[in-house]
This record gives structure tokens, sequence and C-alpha cells, in this order.
């Protein structure tokens, strides 16, 4: 874990490769309050929802792929929506907090990225006048410094960040 305002890494978490990031992600559940930062990697319904579930909010880049709903918001018009999400179907949901109907607000932003091509965001804090679609793009782009610190401690497998200070406002 990466604290995106002061450049350090904070915390972490060594398990088999197989086991994946987003098991890894969901050990550091004991940051209450606090935004995660996620990319595309640490995607999927459980691991919103385990965030929500601990007063948590995390800001994710999504793949096309996450699901139909994405694809659709994805060729809108919209850059900005709020919706529910639910477990895919097919999900284990044995065992979990969670059953096949729950369902999850979250808010999807598209974000123009340098290259041309549009970046897909999963954010849980869903005011959008408290977190404007800018803001959360450049707390997004922050997340890419902490891709080349892990690099140098893990060989580039992890890129999860922190953002400990309140999101404010861009100022204009």
């Amino acid at each position: 874990m990466h604290d995106l305002p002061n450049g350090m890494v904070i915390d972490g978490v060594l398990q088999p490769f197989a086991q994946g990031e987003p098991s890894a992600a969901l050990k550091h559940l004991s940051w209450a309050g606090d935004l995660l930062v996620y990319d595309r990697n640490y995607a999927s319904f459980e691991v919103v929802c385990e965030h929500q579930q601990c007063n948590m909010h995390v800001l994710m880049r999504l793949r096309l792929s996450f699901s139909q709903q994405v694809k659709t918001f994805a060729q809108s018009a919209e850059d900005d929506a709020v919706v529910a999400i639910r477990p895919g179907e097919n999900m284990p949901v044995k065992d979990k907090a969670y059953g096949r109907n729950t369902a999850v607000q979250v808010r999807l932003v598209k974000s123009g990225l340098d290259n041309g091509q549009v970046a897909l965001l999963l954010t849980t804090p869903p005011g959008k006048e408290e977190f404007p679609v800018e803001c959360l793009k450049q707390v997004y782009a922050l997340r890419r410094g902490v891709e080349t610190a892990y690099d140098v401690c893990s060989g580039g497998s992890a890129s999860l960040a922190l953002a400990r200070q309140p999101l404010r406002r861009p100022s204009t």
C-alpha cells in the first residue's frame, strides 16, 4: 500500500502470485474512511463491496469487460453516471457477506488519456459536487508513480495506492 500524498510505501502483503492481487487488497481493509486507488487488475464486485462494508472508498480503473453495464456506459454519450452493480452470474457468493441480489451504488466516470484513449473509472464516493471528474482524474493519475515504486520493490507486480488526505476540488 502506497501513501499517495507522501510518496511512501506504508503496508504490503507477500503471498503466492496465484492468489491474485484482489485477495491481497482485501488484507488492507483496516484503513476506514480512506480512498484506495486501484488499477484494472483489482476491479471486482467483491473488492468494491468489501471496501464499502468497511467504510472505505475505492477509485479504480475498469476493463471494458467488467460488466455489460460498463460496456453500455462506455458506448453512451454520458461521461459520469451513478449505477448499481451486482455480483456477476459466475461469481461465487457462498460464504460471502453479500448475496446474489446485493447491489452496490457506484459512480462510473470516463477519463480521457494523453494517448487519446478513454479510461473507465469506478468510484464509490458518489458526490459529483464533492468529487468532480477532474479531481478523480487527478487522484487516479497520482497512482502512476506507485507502479514505478513497486517495480523497484517487487518486480512490478503490485499497484495499490492510498489517498490519505481528503480529496479537494482542484483550484481554477
